[in-house]
């Protein structure tokens, strides 16, 4: 465990207990960043934060490195090339999600596209909602 894992699992647990957040629901955000911080999802943070140092047009070419493999091979996006490809990356962002978080709600408008890279996802028809799915679902 990272030394920087450490002091954000303190930083964490001194939050928790400040908001007297009850122990099953302390423990579930627990276990869920330090599975983010155990997978490297530590450096999403810096990334963030040296994203919002760059120039716009050092960021969308970070932004093109990162995002673009994956958006290009996405079929709803394979017809994408060159500055369209530019300006879907600059808007681009990482999310983890955990099993059984709702993604999107019934009825709900949503402006954003979900790009799965890894797990699954499960549509409910009986309330409408795209919730993540464990790979035993």
């Amino acid at each position: 465990e990272s030394s920087y894992a450490r002091q954000q699992l303190i930083k964490l647990i001194r939050y928790l207990h400040w908001r007297k957040v009850p122990a099953t629901l302390r423990a579930s955000i627990v276990a869920h960043m330090q599975h983010n911080w155990e997978q490297n999802h530590v450096h999403l943070s810096h990334e963030e934060n040296v994203c919002s140092q760059l120039s716009p047009s050092l960021r969308v070419s970070l932004m093109e490195h990162v995002f673009g493999p994956v958006l290009t091979q996405a079929p709803f996006l394979c017809w994408m090339h060159g500055p369209a490809v530019r300006e879907v990356c600059y808007f681009a962002s990482t999310k983890f999600y955990q099993e059984g978080d709702i993604v999107i709600g019934a009825g709900e408008v949503v402006e954003t596209i979900f790009c799965l890279t890894d797990g699954s996802v499960r549509v409910k028809r009986s309330n409408a909602e795209a919730a993540i799915r464990s790979e035993s679902d």
